[in-house]
């Protein structure tokens, strides 16, 4: 049985230029007078959308309320449109196509017929998305005379290519073909359009079976997205080849082919190529008769595309980290300069060598003493955080996006099973534990225990887990009782499967290693006892 994966090159069509991100005051925001100076703010909340959902979600919710007080049309649409993107790209279809509906409503009351080409482009994306590919051509066709009214030459393009793509997933080719013949006068050779389009001719042909010419549309796009470092293009492309191969029999070239496209979407940590290249590697090894390495290729097929399906795309970056970072190796340079600097004034001035050597010694000393004095705070501050714990109750948010507050009676029950007994009775502690195995003896879907733990301690799962056993190593350091333990044997005892993840993970959460923690707390003893 040939495989046809459905790899066809869609466009969403809203561009983004890139904006650095924008420290917001939201006391500010909310005093704000005049609408014009709201701008600002969701410009910031589009850049947020598809490079960090969970900064978006937070702009979304507190900026709402200030674009419905001015009620004005422009600011409106772009803030639903901004909430539409986030929805989509958090794969929440549905609730994406209803923002659409109401843009293209709202753009249409307005008369803005920019907006409502956008609106009505973004119903028919999401359509497509949806697996409704007859709906989203409907949506297209309403869209063509309009493109062709505006003398939009480069939307109608998109249309075209897009519509046949739908064809395509629908099984009809022919259609597809045709659709297709009128998006190629609209590109040009060597754009990524025309690149795109060749992307799925290749796709068109392998259907009709003509493999030679799919081969070569696809090496030919391959090279552009390439040269371009297009990695989701390229491996589209690949799997157009090993299309070709399947259809052609050819299982060996089709085996090493998806294998590739399998190695780089893990590197690159692209889930839904991933996904892809593990049904391919099924269907192949089925046709070659290893039925055990199908089997295994199909689960795990199965359950990335079952993680996939409603999973809310988030992404955290840890500002203060690289920050302090940055500032640590400026100031390992700057201290560098200055001792080079030092060294050629003692070469010129010889006789005031003594002096410099004593203020270079005084400087180390100091800079020696802050170090360890910040090191030893930062101990502090982890023994303060350890005893506070991670329970709703300790009302510590370790994310500023974690929710404190439980808004549904199974919500308090689900929380109440993790603190009394995955933190109570220290589950965290074994160390092959996952959230699949956690959510089995809590009778919760993982995908809805990891939403709650996301949404009341802000954080994902193996970042809660990483906290607890970090906080029980802590307490542990503090016992007579574990102190002929090694580091590693703490480590382990508290659920870490090597020393390396240990120390990684204790670096990360509390700012030292292990050892200088452990060590920190003997010394604060004995400064203590003295």
């Amino acid at each position: 049985m040939r495989l046809m994966v459905p790899l066809i090159f869609s466009i969403f069509f809203i561009a983004i230029p890139f904006r650095a991100a924008l420290q917001i005051d939201w006391e500010k925001v909310n005093g704000l007078q005049h609408p014009e100076e709201l701008r600002i703010y969701l410009e910031a909340l589009e850049d947020s959308v598809d490079k960090a959902p969970a900064r978006a979600y937070q702009y979304l919710y507190r900026l709402e309320p200030l674009v419905n007080r001015f009620n004005l049309p422009e600011l409106t649409l772009d803030f639903l449109f901004s909430k539409g993107q986030y929805f989509f790209v958090t794969g929440q279809y549905q609730k994406a196509l209803n923002i659409f509906l109401r843009c293209a409503t709202l753009a249409s009351e307005a008369q803005r017929q920019t907006d409502y080409l956008r609106a009505m482009n973004n119903i028919a994306v999401v359509y497509a998305r949806m697996d409704h590919y007859r709906e989203s051509n409907n949506q297209y066709r309403q869209l063509i005379p309009l493109a062709i009214q505006s003398a939009d030459q480069r939307r109608l393009m998109i249309i075209y290519l897009n519509m046949a793509n739908n064809f395509l997933f629908l099984n009809f080719p022919d259609s597809a073909a045709l659709y297709y013949a009128k998006a190629l006068p609209l590109t040009q050779q060597g754009s990524f359009y025309r690149a795109a389009l060749e992307v799925n001719l290749a796709r068109l042909h392998v259907q009709l079976k003509n493999y030679a010419l799919a081969q070569e549309l696809a090496w030919r796009s391959a090279s552009y997205a390439d040269s371009v470092g297009n990695v989701e293009m390229y491996l589209e492309c690949l799997a157009n080849i090993v299309n070709s191969y399947i259809g052609k029999k050819q299982w060996q070239k089709a085996e090493r082919l998806a294998h590739q496209i399998e190695a780089i979407a893990q590197e690159r940590q692209l889930r839904l190529q991933l996904k892809d290249a593990y049904l391919m590697l099924a269907q192949i090894y089925r046709e070659m008769g290893e039925y055990a390495r199908a089997l295994d290729y199909f689960q795990k097929y199965d359950v990335l595309k079952d993680s996939l399906y409603n999973e809310s795309i988030s992404q955290q970056i840890n500002e203060l980290k690289i920050k302090y970072d940055t500032e640590k190796k400026e100031k390992e340079l700057a201290f560098k300069e200055a001792i080079i600097k030092r060294k050629d004034r003692e070469n010129q001035f010889l006789t005031l060598g003594a002096l410099v050597m004593l203020i270079l010694l005084s400087a180390i000393i100091i800079l020696y003493i802050k170090k360890r004095m910040a090191y030893n705070l930062l101990v502090q501050k982890g023994l303060q955080w350890s005893d506070c714990g991670l329970t709703v109750r300790s009302k510590i948010a370790v994310n500023g996006a974690a929710r404190q507050t439980i808004s549904s009676e199974k919500e308090r029950e689900i929380v109440r099973r993790i603190e009394e007994d995955f933190i109570g009775n220290k589950w965290f502690r074994e160390s092959n534990l996952t959230i699949e195995k956690l959510s089995t003896r809590l009778g919760i879907h993982s995908r809805y225990l990891s939403q709650i733990i996301h949404e009341i301690y802000g954080m994902n799962f193996p970042q809660f887990l990483n906290n607890l056993r970090v906080q029980e190593a802590i307490r542990l350091f503090q016992e007579k009782d574990s102190q002929h333990y090694s580091i590693e044997g703490i480590g382990k005892q508290v659920g870490f499967q090597s020393k390396s993840t240990f120390h990684t993970a204790f670096k990360k959460i509390t700012g030292v290693t292990p050892s200088y923690f452990r060590d920190g707390i003997k010394r604060m003893r004995k400064t203590s006892a003295e």
